[in-house]
């Protein structure tokens, strides 16, 4: 086989190897990531960590740890006017607000259609995510108003004890 046939050592100009081709994966692979890590602020991950406080009875003080996350979903209803509006005063700096995100499932115009456009004035779920940020008592407090209505009383309004340790 010396004629550079299936096993020859030789290379051939132009030929590339699978050595060759993973050197240059992994070449590509660092020069396209080298400076995507300072331009991007990475989004906060939702883990097993996570605290579910939509599962939480209210009753007891929930525990977390600093820098643990906690979620909540609420159902809402934005064509209303009516949102939900974060007291970030009654959480005194223990917690802090990450992101939150509207989750689009609100009744499909029509149920058996999967491709269905959504139904107009269907309420939608939001989930909002904090992130436990100092040691101390916080109140969680979330309240459903329309925010042009002063001095109303919320709709509707959740609230929970949280003790960061």
């Amino acid at each position: 086989m010396a004629d550079g046939g299936l096993y020859s050592p030789r290379i051939h100009p132009g030929e590339f190897t699978m050595l060759h081709r993973y050197a240059m994966l992994a070449w590509l692979s660092i020069a396209m990531t080298s400076g995507c890590a300072t331009a991007q602020t990475p989004l906060p991950v939702i883990d097993l960590d996570t605290i579910d406080l939509s599962k939480v009875d209210g009753a007891a003080p929930v525990q977390a740890q600093v820098g643990q996350m906690l979620s909540i979903s609420l159902t809402g209803n934005a064509s209303t006017g009516y949102s939900w509006e974060w007291d970030e005063a009654a959480a005194a700096g223990v917690l802090v607000r990450e992101r939150d995100v509207a989750k689009a499932d609100p009744v499909k115009s029509d149920p058996v259609k999967s491709d269905a456009p959504p139904l107009v004035g269907s309420p939608s779920t939001q989930v909002w995510l904090f992130r436990a940020a100092a040691p101390g008592k916080a109140e969680l407090r979330l309240d459903y108003r329309r925010p042009w209505e002063q001095g109303v009383v919320p709709v509707q309004t959740v609230r929970l004890q949280i003790v960061v340790h």
